[in-house]
């Protein structure tokens, strides 16, 4: 799809962190020399408050009765031949009697008209009848009202959304964002010939109207890593193709391809396996999460959060944050948040969660009510292994105080657009 002769090279790993796995043709995708603590100064920042849904009762339907054989059977054979045995013994003949031959009668045959079973869960006080609200999908009944409440309806553009559910614990993950997010990153080696190339590209960007943002973000090492999204691996594809003259000049002497990724719903990321699998690519499937409405912006000046795990323990880590989703979801508008979603790469165990904010001060508050669950995955089922935040520069000197004892990498914006999210 456009891509030829790509060069790779890599960086040496995070020193406190796992080793995060070398596809075949990208030789590393470590993240320079800096060390990650796992020990962060997320402890002095607030729990988040969980809350469960009320239990539903199901009441079973009554059980069928068959009819039995439908044609009468009779036969001739004798019934059963009892036995006769006196207590002296005797020389005289045994004589054995033949009872009347019985007759076995079935049963008319019964119809039976199927009747439509409706479970009704138990009411309970305070909580809405969702059965009674709606369509089910999924095993989950949703209703227009019920979306409408929470802003997930008429705010939603359709074209980004996808229904999906994961089975955990008995419970489905909820994913509505059916976005893909193509994540490239460059080591450069002629700034001004990178930054002048992707410019002059950017400027007559082919097919904007399908791409949900689109930005250029700057490091302090000389990296550079481009944040893109959109509606499905369609249009990932089609944007390869556009790119194609400028990516192979950037990649023919000013930069190499340092690390490809690759984030979405699992049924887009199959459809990107083979075109990108050649490239070394990292395919991270999205299992739960969502994107809100927002307006389109000529400037992004939207923060970007990537938290990246190590994970020992796949099961315990979901469970303790998808226990704490609905409490995140409650906090989003507080927030100002515009995407929130885990997403899992399974050959190297590493979870990513690709999270953004209006501002620092959204981040900040995020990170104060995810302090409960962040640090309760930092005890055991999993380990910090890359920290990245993408925003403008006066953002990021707002975040460095609390996030540069973690390690964290900061990406400055350099040029971007966003298109509306309906």
């Amino acid at each position: 799809m456009g891509f030829r002769s790509f060069s790779t090279t890599g960086v040496s790993g995070v020193s406190s962190a796992r080793t995060y796995g070398t596809p075949a043709s990208v030789s590393s995708y470590g993240y320079g020399s800096r060390g990650v603590s796992t020990t962060a100064s997320y402890s002095t920042l607030a729990a988040p408050a969980i809350t469960k849904a009320a239990p539903v009762s199901y009441t079973s339907a009554a059980p069928v009765t068959m009819a039995a054989s439908p044609a009468p059977v009779s036969y001739a054979k004798a019934a059963p031949i009892s036995y006769t045995t006196a207590a002296p013994v005797s020389t005289a003949p045994v004589t054995y009697s033949t009872a009347a031959p019985v007759t076995t009668v079935a049963a008319a045959p019964v119809t039976l008209a199927p009747t439509p079973v409706v479970t009704t869960p138990a009411a309970v006080p305070g909580v809405r009848n969702l059965l009674a609200m709606g369509k089910v999908v999924s095993e989950r009944v949703i209703s227009i009202e019920e979306l409408a409440a929470v802003g997930r309806y008429e705010n939603t553009n359709a074209s980004l959304m996808v229904q999906e559910t994961f089975p955990m614990y008995g419970a489905p993950y909820e994913l509505t964002d059916g976005v893909v997010t193509l994540a490239p990153y460059f080591k450069i080696k002629d700034m001004d010939k990178f930054v002048s190339i992707w410019q002059e590209d950017y400027a007559n960007f082919a097919h904007k109207e399908d791409c949900v943002h689109y930005a250029f973000c700057f490091s302090d090492d000389g990296r550079a890593h481009c944040r893109e999204a959109y509606p499905n691996a369609e249009a990932v594809l089609q944007h390869l193709n556009d790119v194609d003259v400028p990516l192979n000049a950037v990649l023919n002497g000013p930069a190499d391809l340092e690390r490809l990724e690759v984030h979405g719903p699992a049924a887009e990321i199959d459809k990107l396996r083979e075109p990108l699998g050649a490239l070394g690519c990292l395919f991270y499937v999205t299992e739960w999460g969502n994107r809100v409405a927002k307006p389109a912006m000529d400037e992004d000046t939207v923060c970007h959060l990537y938290p990246y795990f190590q994970l020992q323990q796949p099961d315990v880590f979901k469970q303790i944050w998808y226990d704490a989703w609905p409490a995140t979801k409650a906090n989003q508008a507080a927030e100002k948040s515009h995407q929130y979603a885990f997403s899992f790469e399974d050959t190297a165990n590493v979870a990513s969660c690709r999270e953004s904010y209006g501002d620092a001060d959204g981040i900040l508050l995020h990170l104060q009510n995810v302090d409960a669950p962040l640090n309760a995955v930092l005890n055991g089922p999993a380990e910090l292994l890359r920290l990245e935040v993408h925003a403008p520069a006066s953002e990021i000197e707002k975040l460095r105080p609390a996030l540069d004892p973690l390690g964290c990498e900061f990406f400055t914006t350099g040029w971007g657009f966003r298109n509306a999210v309906y």
